[in-house]
């Protein structure tokens, strides 16, 4: 469901493109502190699905998808190097990490 908005909005709006992307994140906090940690594994692979098959809006929004994977990093248990699965957590490292350098290719082309 998020996966089909989030599309549809990064060809739009990149302001409902970061709105859809908001509410996945909300949405596995919310899982997370309801203890349903499956729940919100599954919201953070949507997340990170929806990162990889929206190279535009990615790019027209790297700042805010930085601080989005920056706080979801810090506040997700599932997503603590000690707690979560590794694989989950090697992911999330790895796009934060994508968005990290396209924003210093970025800021070097200016």
């Amino acid at each position: 469901r998020y996966r089909e908005a989030a599309k549809a909005e990064s060809q739009r709006d990149g302001g409902n493109f970061c709105w859809e992307l908001g509410s996945i994140y909300a949405s596995a906090r919310l899982h997370e502190a309801r203890g349903k940690p499956q729940e919100a594994e599954s919201e953070v692979r949507a997340l990170l699905d929806i990162l990889r098959e929206t190279g535009a809006a990615v790019q027209d929004n790297l700042s805010y998808l930085q601080h989005l994977l920056q706080q979801a990093s810090k506040h997700l248990k599932i997503l603590d190097p000690e707690l979560g699965e590794e694989e989950l957590v090697t992911s999330v490292a790895a796009e934060r990490a994508k968005v990290t350098a396209l924003m210093a290719q970025n800021s070097q082309r200016q």
